[in-house]
């Protein structure tokens, strides 16, 4: 079958974020055998929460450890601000990073243009993480039909990772007088 490490969810950042939510449904999955990792992001405040850590890593060893993961998290807040308007509209590059290494996303529902994109495109979960019953079960369900969002991924791949040959296309497009 095309799961990576088991039911393991990684999350990779470098700030401050505030997690609360996140936390119960996390511990709900970690109950249920699941496995969490994080990449780059020392948080005293996940300690409560049974992980796996790797510290800072380079960009493509970083790559490599969100490729093995069955999902990849994003949902944060930045500020306290729950409608600050760059989280809610952001496509922040760890999105484009899991879907470069093939790995299905879990967005927060905030996150307006990402989670439409994911449920547009299928290529991973949305959730509501105000509900976390509701998010657990539906990861389990997402990781039950695992291979449709893999395929979903490799089909939509092209439009999410800058290459240099997307990079000479857009340049022509702007430059083009």
């Amino acid at each position: 079958s095309t799961h990576k490490n088991d039911r393991e969810i990684v999350l990779v950042g470098g700030t401050k974020r505030y997690l609360s939510n996140e936390k119960l449904i996390l511990k709900k999955l970690i109950e249920l055998g699941w496995k969490f990792k994080i990449v780059g992001m020392d948080s005293s405040f996940l300690k409560d929460v049974k992980h796996i850590y790797t510290g800072f890593l380079p960009y493509d060893e970083m790559l490599i450890e969100v490729s093995k993961a069955s999902f990849s998290l994003i949902s944060y807040n930045t500020t306290e601000d729950m409608n600050y308007k760059n989280d809610l509209f952001a496509l922040p590059h760890k999105y484009y990073d899991s879907l470069a290494a093939e790995t299905p996303v879990i967005v927060n529902k905030r996150f307006v243009s990402m989670a439409k994109e994911v449920e547009k495109l299928g290529i991973g979960v949305v959730i509501d993480t105000e509900k976390p019953d509701e998010a657990v079960e539906k990861i389990l369900k997402a990781y039950d039909d695992y291979e449709t969002l893999i395929e979903n991924i490799r089909k939509y791949k092209k439009n999410f990772i800058w290459d240099e040959e997307k990079k000479r296309e857009f340049l022509d497009f702007v430059c083009d007088d």
